[in-house]
């Protein structure tokens, strides 16, 4: 006989009809599992032997007649016992005996062999075999082979009828029919562990988990604040692997049990969690529901849960009230640094259980003393100034209440600090004295700009003192002091600005515009005390250090070389190394390209027109031109003298219409020639 599931499988996907048994393909419908069990024992009986017990012996199970060489004929029928504990507490949907002939006396004579199902015995004899109770349908498989390799009966009634009674084991009996029995042609030899095929399902387990808003059900009522939409949730599960598990979810309100709501959870895994949401809007403040759940894959259903009981509390606390002996609201109290005790009411609410506080947002949680008592925090502020907090009830069910706000103001309790002298320049030590704000301040703990922190320890007087020395004419120096408290806390810091002059040189200068190439005369006047030196750049170039004069001045002419704009930056510093802030000073500086006019061809506009000649003005920005140099776009330079007055008057006719370029130098009496001026002007195509 063919062995292994998958064989079986093959095997069933024969159909035939035969005494109204069809036999097709036993595949599992949704949410149905394929298993086999073979026989757990096997007898035979003979009828030569009418009280002997043919238990499990060796060999394949023979049925029908055979006729002995000394004359003696033995009939014989096979008996087959099957365990079907597995499918205890499953549906089962289909079942078969499927077993294959090992040999057949004349495979010319049809098959009549017949599967009975038999009262269960476990070692029968020919002188007392089981009652016959029920004929399988069958069989069908490759009856067309003979031997058979599988042949196939409808087990389904017998199996679902044994579950029904509670009967854990069957047995089926082979045999030939009573008129046949006799006949050896028909006796064939039957493997002796032959299989019972079956489809089952379980039902679903019921849900587990359930929970509410993610609140988990217990023995008590959940109790349950104001939700937009609560949803009920439980853990589904199904002992068969792969099946879609609905759920389906009812609650109804406690004292009315027959106003059921429904809803489903669609198909999901074993494991998954279904969900069912409830509409607010349906809900009544203050009462009590019951919900359950109960899941089902496409064959069967499962049991309920276990029941959970929820009380819808709609109805948020008052506002509570915020008081604080320490950190009275209206005037400044306390300090930073000194811890102060706030003490929350409920206001009227006997059902708060806690308060949430904050400054903006409450989102710290402290509990009442009771249910329906006050709270109190400690609160030690790091800063001084105003101070509030945002404080809410919460009730037993989670509702919160309005939001309220509590203000009150930190005493300024950080030390003072003064220097001497109150301004000098930079460069110059400052002896800084840090007094107290009462006894409680036990030391000192200061910090220039972001340096390291030093402690200090005030005199009897309760003062200390450090001494800032400014270098930096460009930095901001801070003296950040606070003070330890004799709580071992610490106060708000003073960020105290030590103020000096950065000694920046001032400047005076004899021209603000100038044309290029002409010298600017600057006097650098020192303001730091102790200045040696004046460093500067102009234009940038490299720095260059002069001499500060005995009178505090040093006198610069410096020469233009870049239109736009000249910039002088210099700073003064003293012998020990200590340097000014730096002044800049600005000139502008225009280019020294000469200026050219026309009324025939006005710059940038249409005149004139082809052939026409037009008159040209030119003139110097500079003293000392002697001549210019002209041309017309590509056209070869033409050089005219100027006159006494500098300019020089040209007259140019256009050959070609539309955009033309007239480019002039002024050339001057030292062999130089100044910038190049582009005039640019339109031509007409026709003479006007």
């Amino acid at each position: 006989m063919a062995s292994g599931l998958s064989r079986l499988l093959a095997g069933a996907a024969v159909t035939a009809v035969t005494a109204g048994f069809a036999t097709v393909a036993l595949a599992a419908p949704a949410s149905a599992a394929i298993t086999s069990v073979t026989s757990t024992s096997w007898a035979y009986t003979d009828s030569a032997a009418p009280t002997t017990k043919f238990l499990n012996p060796a060999g394949d199970a023979p049925v029908g007649a055979q006729a002995y060489a000394s004359g003696e004929t033995h009939i014989t029928k096979a008996y087959f016992t099957f365990d079907l504990t597995k499918f205890v507490g499953t549906t089962v949907g289909l079942a078969q005996f499927v077993t294959d002939e090992k040999s057949a006396a004349d495979c010319t004579k049809a098959r009549t062999q017949q599967v009975w199902l038999t009262d269960t015995a476990t070692a029968p004899t020919w002188a007392k075999p089981p009652a016959e109770r029920a004929q399988l349908s069958g069989p069908v498989g490759y009856t067309w082979e003979c031997p058979s390799e599988r042949l196939v009966w409808d087990a389904t009634t017998a199996v679902q009828n044994a579950l029904a009674a509670g009967t854990k084991k069957i047995t089926l009996e082979l045999k030939l029919p009573e008129d046949q029995q006799s006949d050896p042609s028909q006796f064939r030899v039957f493997d002796h562990a032959p299989t019972l095929l079956a489809t089952y399902n379980h039902a679903p387990n019921a849900p587990t988990a359930l929970a509410v808003d993610g609140q988990a059900c217990g023995k008590k009522p959940l109790l349950h604040g104001k939700t937009f939409n609560p949803v009920l949730a439980a853990t589904v599960s199904d002992p068969d692997n792969g099946d879609s598990i609905a759920t389906e979810f009812d609650w109804w309100p406690v004292d009315h049990p027959d106003q059921v709501t429904t809803a489903n959870s669609p198909g999901l895994s074993s494991g998954e969690t279904a969900k069912a949401t409830i509409l607010g809007s349906t809900l009544t403040d203050g009462a009590t529901y019951a919900w359950r759940a109960r899941s089902s894959d496409q064959q069967a259903t499962g049991s309920w849960s276990a029941v959970c009981e929820v009380t819808f509390d709609l109805t948020g606390p008052n506002a509570p009230t915020v008081s604080s002996s320490d950190y009275p609201t209206g005037k400044a109290a306390g300090g930073s640094g000194i811890p102060g005790a706030f003490v929350f009411s409920p206001n009227g609410s006997t059902d708060v259980v806690g308060y949430k506080y904050g400054w903006d947002t409450p989102v710290d949680y402290v509990a009442a003393t009771r249910k329906g008592g006050p709270a109190t925090i400690v609160i030690t502020p790091a800063r001084t100034g105003p101070g509030r907090l945002t404080v809410e009830s919460i009730d037993a069910a989670g509702n919160g209440s309005s939001w309220v706000t509590y203000s009150y103001f930190v005493q300024p309790n950080e030390p003072t600090v003064s220097c001497t002298p109150a301004t000098a320049y930079v460069g110059t030590p400052r002896t800084c004295t840090i007094t107290r704000y009462d006894a409680t301040d036990v030391a000192f703990e200061y910090q220039i700009n972001n340096g390291p922190t030093t402690e200090l320890t005030p005199g009897a007087d309760g003062t200390a003192t450090v001494t800032v020395t400014p270098t930096d004419p460009d930095a901001v120096y801070q003296l950040n002091v606070r003070a330890k408290l004799s709580n071992g806390n610490l106060t708000d810091t003073n960020n105290y600005l030590v103020r000096f002059d950065p000694g920046a040189p001032t400047v005076d200068q004899s021209d603000y515009e100038v044309v290029i190439g002409s010298s600017v005369q600057f006097t650098l006047h020192s303001v730091l005390p102790g200045s040696t030196t004046f460093t500067y750049t102009w234009g940038g170039n490299a720095p260059v250090t002069v001499p500060v004069g005995s009178d505090g001045t040093a006198t610069l002419s410096l020469k233009t070389d870049q239109t736009g704009s000249e910039e002088l930056s210099v700073r003064s510093s003293t012998a020990d190394g200590i340097q000014s802030a730096t002044a800049q000073n600005w000139v502008t500086v225009d280019s020294n390209a000469p200026t050219v006019t026309s009324t025939d061809y006005p710059q940038g506009s249409w005149g004139g027109g082809v052939g026409v000649a037009g008159t040209f003005t030119f003139s110097s920005v500079v003293p000392n031109a002697i001549s210019y140099t002209y041309k017309l776009d590509d056209g070869s330079p033409v050089t005219v003298p100027a006159g006494a007055d500098g300019t020089a008057t040209v007259s140019i006719t256009p050959t070609t219409s539309l955009s033309q370029d007239l480019y002039v130098t002024a050339n001057l009496a030292d062999g130089s020639q100044t910038a190049q001026t582009d005039y640019y002007f339109l031509v007409n195509s026709t003479t006007p």
